[in-house]
């Protein structure tokens, strides 16, 4: 997924899918119990990044909403990644009941500078248009900046347990070997992860991704577009393949997989 990032100004047409709910209010409760929206002065990433201002004019047209961001610390910011949760009243089809269904976000790296202000990012919820026609509007947004963990996947050996994904949820268990993935005799590369379900429940509408990178630097160089991981029963295994084509830089690195779920829009 490619991203416009710019020095000042960040656009992101984001888009992404998930489970969301109820209240508008922005009164001081749990997240847990009431929707409620962030404001400028909030800051973020351990108070590496604060909220200069928040536009949501357009929030309940086309379901866009504009943050602006100042660096907070004393230096540049280089390993951030960011993401927008919109907030809608709850349908009441997930296994889990919660006042409000979420739409997130894709994750995107930000880079800010030191002593860097202005830096704007966009977002648009892909499930406004559904949404809206049902009658709903948005109750809230959230912006999530968090300092980005680039720490390679691996797969259970042994004893020793694999990488834990999706909040815990499921495990890596299996991953291509290095011959398959860099492709012998001319064939072409093959890249698979295999993930077993440890959360003692039924889990669906889940994408994953292989984000690469350089191990000395940490920082990306490459990724692949996101795989559909069939639905998942308690205990139960699958490879999830992914595309190389197009990744960028892959051979012979180490890579990060990255999981999110939907609430059904593209699973």
């Amino acid at each position: 997924m490619k991203h416009d990032l710019r020095p000042l100004s960040a656009v992101i047409a984001l888009a992404a899918a998930a489970a969301l709910s109820a209240c508008a209010s922005n009164a001081e409760q749990s997240p847990a119990t009431q929707a409620t929206s962030d404001a400028a002065g909030a800051e973020l990433a351990n108070g590496a990044v604060r909220i200069a201002s928040v536009d949501r004019s357009t929030l309940q047209t086309d379901g866009s909403v504009r943050y602006v961001l100042d660096n907070a610390s004393n230096e540049d910011q280089e390993h951030l990644t960011a993401r927008v949760v919109f907030y809608y009243p709850p349908t009441g089809t997930g296994s889990i009941a919660l006042p409000f269904d979420t739409d997130v976000t894709d994750e995107i790296g930000v880079l800010l500078f030191k002593g860097q202000r202005g830096y704007e990012l966009r977002a648009t919820s892909r499930a406004f248009a559904d949404r809206k026609a049902k009658g709903d509007q948005v109750l809230a947004t959230r912006l999530d900046v968090q300092v980005e963990e680039l720490i390679p996947t691996t797969a259970r050996d042994g004893g020793v347990g694999g990488t834990r994904l999706l909040n815990g949820q499921l495990e890596c268990v299996g991953i291509a070997s290095e011959d398959l993935r860099n492709g012998l005799d001319g064939a072409a590369p093959e890249f698979w992860v295999e993930i077993e379900n440890v959360a003692g429940r039924a889990i669906g509408n889940v994408e994953a991704r292989a984000v690469f990178i350089d191990g000395v630097r940490g920082v990306r160089t490459g990724e692949t577009k996101w795989s559909k991981v069939p639905r998942l029963e308690p205990g139960s295994r699958v490879k999830v393949p992914f595309d190389l084509s197009g990744a960028g830089e892959v051979r012979n690195r180490p890579f990060v997989i990255q999981v999110r779920q939907g609430s059904g829009l593209f699973g």
